[in-house]
């Protein structure tokens, strides 16, 4: 925080302070919302593109990774073709401990099953959730011309 606005805001009396309060945190509200209706729609942009950056004239926008869970009930399938063994590490079926365990599959370690053809890997990624695309932000360098 700037060292003068923190020395306006401690000179303020009680009711000055709390509206300020009120006015700062309606600000930052809008901010917010601003911001996240402005990543939407970047990301729709590039989306309908099947584009992973979106080129400004001062910046450039790359989306990240979508963040991915799974559909277990697709997944399920999957113990069709395999036996027990061969998921081993992969798949944990349902189980009582303590509390009821549900199951869980490792797609970090099922990527492999992707060997065994395309009804596999269509089940693997008809499972696929993705979740929402992050961005972030790149200064472009400035170029100078010689």
């Amino acid at each position: 925080m700037d060292f003068e606005i923190a020395q306006r805001i401690q000179s303020l009396a009680d009711s000055e302070l709390i509206e300020s309060l009120v006015e700062a945190k309606s600000t930052l509200k809008t901010a917010q919302d601003t911001v996240g209706y402005i990543e939407m729609l970047i990301i729709q942009r590039m989306e309908e593109r099947g584009a992973s950056r979106m080129r400004g004239a001062f910046h450039d926008v790359e989306g990240g990774a979508k963040t991915a869970d799974w559909d277990y009930s697709k997944l399920a399938q999957l113990r069709e073709f395999y036996s027990a063994e061969e998921l081993e590490g992969i798949y944990t079926p349902a189980h009582e401990k303590t509390v009821n365990v549900k199951e869980k599959w490792d797609m970090g370690k099922g990527r492999r099953l992707r060997k065994d053809g395309d009804e596999i890997v269509q089940i693997i990624e008809d499972a696929r959730i993705l979740g929402r695309m992050t961005l972030s932000i790149k200064d472009k360098k400035e170029v100078s011309e010689w």
